[in-house]
């Protein structure tokens, strides 16, 4: 409950972060709500826990939490129109994010900028929320999971943050390497052609790490 003691560690976190999505967020309270958000999204914690706090204060807190809940379907049908277009808005960024971020581990062939869109992704925290969400695309019941959640303006603002993020190292080229001729077309060119030779061995192309 709320004035339990707290379990340890990201597992008891993010137990309590499931514990204020199913059960409400008066289980937990914003300051244990906001450790499990920040245990999660390091690098966004700031800004979720400003939008926490101001919740509580306004007796919010479990409306602020409903599009993450277990009834997504729900969520989506109370939306309005301009709520469900924003969210799909917000899905796509996150999840063409997720795709740069997952199409290194297929074999992409590696860039400077993509390298340091990597690292500022892990540094946030939020790799594998962009792969989950880039997966989830062509998962009926997952891509509704997606859009409740993107129904929360803040996850908006973190879109947002990472659109800001890709357009930076754009700059530099995502898609094409300082030492090797030709554009983003020879760039998709070259992966296309290593993941069949790939396939032609059998192993999948990918890549750890």
């Amino acid at each position: 409950g709320r004035g339990g003691r707290r379990a340890g560690g990201r597992a008891g976190q993010m137990a309590h972060l499931v514990a204020a999505v199913g059960m409400g967020a008066d289980q937990v309270g914003a300051e244990v709500l906001i450790e499990a958000l920040t245990a999660a999204m390091p690098g966004v914690g700031e800004q979720l826990a400003a939008a926490v706090r101001q919740a509580e204060a306004d007796g919010t807190l479990d409306t602020w939490l409903a599009p993450m809940s277990t009834d997504p379907l729900g969520r989506l049908a109370a939306a309005s129109q301009e709520q469900m277009a924003q969210a799909r808005g917000v899905a796509g960024q996150l999840g063409g994010v997720g795709g740069l971020y997952l199409a290194y581990g297929l074999g992409m062939p590696d860039t400077p900028a993509l390298s340091a869109l990597r690292a500022r992704i892990d540094e946030l925290g939020l790799g594998q929320l962009l792969v989950a969400v880039a997966t989830s695309m062509v998962n009926p019941f997952r891509l509704a999971t997606v859009l409740s959640s993107c129904l929360v303006p803040e996850v908006a603002v973190v879109a947002g943050m990472l659109q800001a993020l890709v357009a930076r190292h754009a700059a530099d080229g995502l898609l094409h390497r300082p030492d090797v001729p030709g554009g983003p077309e020879d760039f998709m060119r070259e992966w296309l052609t290593a993941l069949g030779a790939a396939a032609t061995r059998g192993d999948c192309g990918t890549r750890q790490g």
